[in-house]
């Protein structure tokens, strides 16, 4: 009898450590994969972001009209309507949400789009162009996603800097154009 139970409990030993076993694996291959595909999305976005395609290159003309502190909107003196500084913020719009879904992570983000989003987040004509359109429009959720991760960005300790200074250089840049 002793050895029909010895026998009785290895077998459910065994049986309950090889699940514990499977199940790990399972788990880290779930973790492994999950990785993957957050990298492939970067990379895809990426790929959209930093395009230079004739006629893709929407994105890098916006981030470069932003880096240099001109007027952007049309509205304002810039060289993009409505629809294309729409599509640039719908861009960091979409990164918010597939943050807030967990698709992709703070880190991969601020790696990959990280200071253009926190120089679109800070630019004071931008701030203005969301604050308008959700007042106007009724659509106090326009780009909410992106306002929430951008303030999550430029608050990160490595974004501070860039954060609190690109507003200023852009006010100091704004006056020399008026004076000169």
């Amino acid at each position: 009898m002793s050895r029909w139970l010895v026998g009785v409990f290895g077998g459910v030993l065994g049986f309950v450590l090889s699940q514990a076993i499977g199940m790990y694996q399972f788990s880290r291959n779930l973790k492994t994969t999950k990785e993957i595909e957050t990298i492939q999305l970067a990379r895809e976005l990426s790929s959209e972001f930093y395009s230079d395609n004739e006629g893709d290159s929407l994105y890098r003309e916006i981030r470069t009209v932003i880096e240099s502190c001109d007027p952007v909107y049309k509205g304002n003196g810039g060289r993009f309507d409505h629809d294309e500084v729409n599509r640039y913020l719908d861009f960091f719009d979409n990164l918010g949400f597939y943050y807030r879904r967990g698709a992709l992570d703070e880190e991969t983000i601020d790696q990959f789009f990280g200071a253009f989003l926190v120089e679109a987040y800070e630019y004071e004509e931008l701030q203005k162009y969301v604050s308008d359109l959700q007042k106007n429009s009724h659509e106090s959720t326009a780009f909410a996603e992106f306002q929430a991760l951008g303030k999550l960005l430029a608050s990160r300790p490595d974004r501070i800097e860039l954060a609190s200074s690109f507003p200023t250089a852009c006010r100091v840049q704004a006056q020399k154009n008026r004076q000169g």
